[in-house]
């Protein structure tokens, strides 16, 4: 079999994509996209990335994105506030890398830059089943955590220190801000040494944020 994109989409959907498929999603007639609501607000969807470089390889990664409604009409709110541009869209986007064993302890250049590469549509199956089983055990577990406030904010308690700046920064501070001044102040205060932000310059976009979030 040639080394075609769509051939490649095919193959994702008929395996890959049946994970999908068992936790609820829909996938549009492209192959390119699996969707599923989470409730009236919330939303996950989940971008079949792929980079063709025929026809010698074809590489693909997954990219998700996580909606929660209560975080983005925060921060639009605070965005107004500081006189900044909003963009709406998703509350945050990893690439699978962020997941994978490989890659999950880089850099985020690194975890980003992650793809699975195939040669020959014979020798497939190592890499869909390396992907099947990041799916499994590391990502979808987390689909609860990353797409309802409640769970987010639980998860940000508890893993407040591991986050840098990141995806993650802004709608942890915003999750905290929504659950309590106590919270706000546990990440606004790490962030503030863990970044060095009070040597960083004043219209340092984060170094705003933070001060804004706090005095609002």
């Amino acid at each position: 079999m040639d080394l075609k994109v769509g051939s490649l989409k095919e193959i994702i959907a008929s395996t890959i994509g049946v994970d999908f498929l068992a936790k609820g999603f829909s996938i549009d007639k492209s192959l390119t996209w699996y969707k599923k609501k989470v409730n009236s607000k919330n939303k996950i969807e989940v971008f079949i990335n792929c980079y063709n470089y025929a026809p010698f390889r074809l590489e693909y990664r997954l990219v998700f994105q996580f909606l929660i409604k209560e975080i983005e009409i925060e921060r639009e709110r605070i965005y107004k506030l500081m006189d900044a541009d909003f963009q709406k869209g998703f509350t945050f986007s990893f690439s699978e890398g962020y997941f994978h064993p490989k890659t999950k302890y880089l850099e985020h250049k690194y975890q980003n830059a992650f793809t699975h590469i195939v040669t020959d549509f014979s020798m497939i199956n190592e890499t869909i089943e390396d992907c099947r089983k990041v799916l499994n055990v590391e990502i979808i577990p987390k689909f609860p955590i990353f797409s309802q406030l409640e769970n987010f904010q639980e998860y940000v308690i508890a893993n407040y220190h591991t986050i840098g700046e990141s995806a993650l920064t802004i709608p942890s501070i915003i999750a905290m801000k929504l659950k309590g001044q106590k919270e706000l102040e546990l990440i606004s205060k790490y962030l503030w040494e863990k970044l060095s932000l009070e040597l960083m310059p004043e219209n340092h976009s984060l170094k705003q944020f933070i001060k804004k979030i706090q005095s609002d």
